[in-house]
């Protein structure tokens, strides 16, 4: 059973180096359909900006819209940036070998985004990111791939939008849905025209 991981940050801006104000991350297991430990911090944004990040006054306005739910996802208990990366960091760890495997994937919603972001977070926190780059997988695209060729549909959320742990529950559900689909038949030889 491998184990996978889902990643979901909430911010202050879309462009890297924007305050980042939420971390969600869970494992799950999509060959059995389990979700294991989870992790939710959020991130002091005074901190944030003393270490360098920003803020975007067009996403600051989309915040306003949002649900209290989700607003206060983003404010209870807030930690130091340094503090946040470090338990996402140590959370990557696999429990029984402490070390984070450069096989496992780390899935986001649109490899444009997550990995963007914690880059130059990890880089303002004075730490080195703890992934390697071929470990990012796309939700994004796996879900267009199944709606296109497999009929798939999104399932509808009874959850908080915009909730980083919440985000990644609703995540890894697609992630394990469309790796279902996909697996059980073999993919066929591919053929060479011949000029």
């Amino acid at each position: 059973m491998s184990r996978h991981i889902m990643i979901d940050l909430e911010t202050f801006g879309t462009a890297p180096g924007s305050a980042i104000v939420s971390i969600g991350a869970l494992e799950f297991y999509p060959e059995a359909g389990v979700i294991g430990e989870t992790m939710h911090v959020s991130v002091n944004l005074t901190d944030s900006m003393l270490a360098g990040m920003t803020t975007d006054a067009k996403t600051l306005k989309w915040w306003s819209g949002q649900s209290a739910k989700a607003k206060n996802a983003i404010t209870e208990n807030p930690t130091t940036l340094k503090h946040a990366l470090y338990l996402l960091s140590q959370f990557l760890h696999c429990p029984e070998t402490h070390v984070i495997p450069k096989n496992m994937p780390i899935w986001c919603r649109g490899t444009s985004f997550d990995p963007v972001m914690l880059e130059p977070a990890f880089t303002a926190a004075g730490m080195k990111s703890p992934w390697q780059y071929w470990q990012w997988r796309d939700m994004r695209t796996l879900l267009k791939v199944c709606e296109e060729y497999k009929g798939y549909k999104e399932p509808r959320r009874s959850d908080v939008a915009h909730d980083a742990l919440d985000d990644c529950r609703h995540q890894a559900l697609i992630v394990t849905e469309c790796l279902a689909l996909l697996s059980p038949a073999p993919a066929p030889n591919l053929l060479v025209a011949v000029a």
